[in-house]
């Protein structure tokens, strides 16, 4: 997963923002909430899962 991948889906974000979520391993969900927050997306709106 990288910038790139996430760019297409920040670039439609409505105008009072999203939740994102991100399940995974925990160095995946650590690795794309670290991508979220540099391309804008506020830390409080990311629900992240871990397993592993």
């Amino acid at each position: 997963m990288t910038a790139a991948h996430l760019a297409p889906l920040l670039a439609e974000r409505p105008p009072g923002g999203w939740e994102a979520y991100v399940c995974g391993s925990n160095g995946f969900a650590e690795h794309v909430s670290r991508l979220l927050v540099r391309a804008g997306q506020p830390a409080d709106r990311i629900r992240i899962e871990r397993f592993g």
